[in-house]
């Protein structure tokens, strides 16, 4: 099992978004693989619905035009279901 996918993992951030939102993007392509890709540049200021970050994320600055969809998640080595749960939770909160 790789690393960072065992428990103690640090976790890293998750954005958030709403479907609809990134297939009618200009730059959205789906290539058999991903969901959605999305070529050059997803506008966060428009799309993002949540960003969850660790809550010892030190020296994370959220620009002011997101700030409001940023959560910050107490984390302590989790397992990644656990954080990915959780950040979920999270975001569903902002929905």
């Amino acid at each position: 099992m790789p690393a960072d996918l065992r428990p103690g993992y640090p976790p890293a951030a998750r954005f958030y978004f709403r479907w609809d939102d990134l297939c009618g993007l200009g730059g959205a392509v789906f290539d058999g693989v991903h969901p959605v890709k999305v070529r050059d540049e997803v506008p966060l200021a428009r799309h993002l619905v949540a960003l969850v970050i660790p809550e010892d994320a030190d020296g994370f600055e959220a620009p002011a035009s997101y700030r409001d969809r940023v959560r910050r998640m107490p984390a302590e080595r989790p397992s990644p279901e656990v954080w990915a749960t959780g950040a979920a939770r999270q975001a569903a909160e902002l929905l």
